[in-house]
Parts: C-alpha cells; sequence; structure tokens
C-alpha cells in the first residue's frame, strides 16, 4: 500500500510461571514489561489460557513488529530470539514460541 518497507508481524507465546497457580503475578508481569521494553519501540500482549503436558496456564501472546526493534545493529529475528531467551529464563520456561506472521501496515 505504498509503504516503502515491509514490516512483519509476530507474536510470542509465553507460559506463565510452573507454580502452584500457573499464573502471572504483578512482579512477573512487569519484568516481562521491562524486558519488552529494551527490545522493543512498542508492543501488545493480550492474555490468553493455554496448555502443555495437559496442565492450564495463564500465557501472554505478544505481538511486535520488524518496525518496532529498539536496536538498528541486529535483525529482528536476533532481537526476538534474545528476547525470548530472557523471557523463558525469567519464568523457568521449557520454550517460548515465536509465530511469524504477515506484513503488518502502520496508517
Amino acid at each position: 500500500m505504498g509503504n516503502e518497507r515491509v514490516n512483519l508481524a509476530y507474536r510470542l507465546y509465553l507460559g506463565a510461571r510452573n507454580n502452584a497457580r500457573h499464573a502471572f503475578s504483578p512482579e512477573d508481569l512487569a519484568a516481562v514489561e521491562a524486558i519488552l521494553d529494551q527490545h522493543f519501540l512498542g508492543w501488545t500482549t493480550a492474555k490468553a489460557l493455554g496448555r502443555w503436558r495437559g496442565q492450564g496456564e495463564e500465557t501472554l501472546v505478544i505481538i511486535v513488529t520488524t518496525r518496532g526493534v529498539r536496536r538498528t545493529d541486529e535483525t529482528a529475528a536476533a532481537c526476538l530470539e534474545r528476547c525470548a531467551a530472557r523471557l523463558k529464563t525469567l519464568l523457568g520456561q521449557e520454550s517460548v514460541m515465536i509465530e511469524e506472521g504477515g506484513a503488518a501496515q502502520f496508517f
């Protein structure tokens, strides 16, 4: 639509800490937000319910775009992987899923 640069949207699926509640504490949410702010100029989260190995858990769906990568000296993929690794460690998760979406347009 006339944009000079195609921006891709990505979604990260992040499960809550594996504790008795399988829910995000206010402290965990604040830490997640701080990590996202270090990597991206902007982001959106949506709460969801996920299951892993038969156990339900709160899940954050985090939406970012290549336009919002904070550092200009790394690729969007490198930024996403670095961010996902930090979130995985923070919450003691086995993995964080990254889904590559389609083109994101800003008006």
